[in-house]
């Protein structure tokens, strides 16, 4: 184990170096002549020299060109530019003449007549007038059903009252209506399912976006892998357009690979088999292989969408599995069927029911055995606005849930879990390589049985890769004869903070808190586990490849190792 960590620091600090190198090697570029204008100054600074510092062939000339196009975006239409060497450094000179500011504001080719949002004499940046091209567009398409429809504009400068008069060309096609649609290729694919996807109706106006709308709707099944429409060339006026949409299939059948390796748990590899087209109405038949030193398991699961409601999907799911763990030991057989119902883009929800029939060893026990048929109600709330599920910068993620169980065996009684988790995601700065805080939290409570009485495979327990890092495997918490007694209740925090020191490398730093406790919320009377470390993130075009090392801050003589280490895919939370 301790040379694979060498190895992995070894292998860290190499492609410190050599990012360390290539910062060395980037040529210096010094802005002179814009000392009153330090905002211009930071702007080129931004949009020009970051580009030509990262750039493997640096060009004077390139550089010239790209700081005019930059000023004249600034309305600075007259700038003297000069380039030279000086004492290894590259300096760009800049005189500025200006601003210019709009003069004459001119709309042709439409008998409407537009707001285009510009004030004469406001100075003349090219995303103000791009922003007012956009402007008049929107308003042109709102106000008829046009077939087609573009729209430019020229800007005549006058050098000596450093203004320039904007015109906006508008040429208007006819104005029609959709017609039929038609689909092309995708053959094992339902006409009724695609046609779920359509954003418009027949004889509805034409309206472009709702094409795109549609194409993108298309994409977004995951079915196809390309859609392009077939429009007739020309139409007459207040007559229908036919749309055609040639698809090409995905290929249906996708198989993926994982491992992962934790100092408390070992190595662990995964494997599925996915059919994302199963019935051709988007039905997903998925089989999943999950097995490490701890647990092994083996399962099914079959989704149905737009089950009974356009936002509802069907769940079918059964599994057998094996968990050997300081705790306990199990041998499971599961089945589980259940409806998700998404609320908004951002809000969902589930409820089902599920079986569960079970032999477990309790550790803590005298290695005693006994079997459960339990029988649950489960159901979840979920919100989630995170830019990126495997890597977030920015959002939010919570999940609250509840499940009732009852034993059918009669060997436990009924008893109450629920859980909230949450995490929440900030940049601290602008841009892709700015730090980011990532703060998680999570209570979860059991109601109606003491601790004892409880399946131990259905108690909290804390410690691990996913949980509280630095301690082992569900090892953050009581003991009991020497094992994890696991409790009633949960409490787990962590807050890390990323770092990104290359496109495809970043660190960690985080620290995680945590306890489980035999009351039915948390009462903080055995305190709080508390695991500090660091990371190293590699990042692939995926997902991140997390390397963590943690260590136990309380660490309990004879018990708890001096660090824990963890390999996986994705990041923490």
């Amino acid at each position: 184990m301790k040379k694979c960590i060498v190895f992995f620091i070894c292998f860290a600090a190499s492609l410190l170096f050599q990012a360390a190198g290539q910062a060395s090697a980037r040529t210096e570029i010094e802005i002179k002549g814009l000392e009153a204008h330090p905002d211009i100054a930071g702007y080129l600074r931004s949009a020009v020299v970051e580009k030509h510092l990262n750039s493997e062939s640096f060009s004077p000339l390139a550089l010239r060109n790209d700081a005019q196009n930059a000023l004249e975006a600034r309305s600075y239409y007259a700038a003297q530019i000069d380039t030279r060497e000086q004492e290894g450094r590259m300096i760009l000179e800049i005189a500025l003449n200006g601003p210019y500011t709009i003069g004459a504001i001119q709309i042709t080719g439409s008998k409407e007549k537009p707001e285009h949002g510009l004030e004469k004499g406001e100075p003349l940046l090219a995303e103000t007038v791009l922003a007012s091209q956009n402007r008049i567009k929107n308003q042109i398409l709102k106000s008829g059903c046009y077939y087609t429809l573009t729209i430019r504009h020229e800007v005549r400068l006058d050098h000596v009252n450093k203004s320039g008069d904007v015109t906006f060309i508008i040429h208007a096609g006819p104005s029609v209506s959709f017609g039929e649609t038609v689909f092309e290729g995708a053959e094992d694919t339902d006409r009724s399912h695609l046609r779920r996807f359509i954003k418009y109706q027949k004889g509805e106006c034409w309206r472009p976006e709702k094409l795109e709308s549609t194409k993108t709707a298309l994409l977004e099944t995951g079915l196809l892998s390309t859609v392009e429409e077939k429009l007739p060339e020309t139409v007459e006026n207040d007559q229908q357009a036919d749309v055609i949409f040639i698809l090409k299939e995905r290929a249906p059948v996708s198989v993926r690979l994982g491992a992962s390796y934790y100092s408390d748990e070992g190595p662990g590899v995964s494997a599925s088999w996915s059919h994302r087209n199963f019935s051709g109405s988007g039905e997903k038949l998925t089989t999943d292989l999950k097995a490490s030193a701890l647990v092994q398991t083996l399962g099914v699961d079959y989704t149905k969408p737009y089950f009974l409601a356009d936002s509802q999907s069907l769940s079918l799911a059964s599994s057998i599995g094996r968990t050997d763990s300081d705790a306990f030991e199990e041998f499971s057989l599961n089945s589980s069927a259940g409806l998700k119902r998404q609320f908004s883009s951002n809000w969902s929800g589930s409820a089902g029911i599920a079986t569960e029939i079970t032999e477990i060893t309790d550790k803590n026990d005298k290695d005693s055995s006994d079997t459960f048929g339990l029988i649950s109600i489960p159901g979840s709330l979920s919100f989630d606005n995170r830019d990126n599920i495997l890597d977030a910068r920015k959002g939010m993620f919570a999940r609250a849930s509840a499940e009732p169980f009852i034993d059918a065996f009669g060997e436990a009684p009924p008893f109450f879990k629920s859980r909230l988790t949450a995490s929440t995601y900030f940049g601290l700065g602008g841009g892709k390589t700015a730090p980011v805080l990532a703060l998680r939290g999570s209570v979860g409570g059991i109601l109606g049985s003491s601790t004892q009485d409880i399946p131990a495979t259905k108690r909290f327990y804390a410690g691990g890769g996913n949980s509280v890092r630095g301690f082992g495997y569900q090892e953050a918490g009581p003991f009991d004869n020497g094992d994890p007694a696991g409790g009633r209740s949960i409490l787990e925090t962590t807050a890390e903070i990323r770092f990104r020191i290359t496109d495809s490398l970043g660190a960690v730093t985080f620290v995680d808190a945590g306890n489980v406790f035999n009351s039915a919320m948390p009462d903080f009377k055995g305190g709080l586990f508390v695991g500090a470390g660091a990371g190293i993130r590699y990042y692939t075009y995926f997902a991140p490849i997390r390397f963590d090392v943690a260590v136990p801050v309380n660490k309990r003589n004879g018990l708890d190792q001096s660090f824990q280490f963890y390999i996986s895919i994705g990041q923490a939370f």
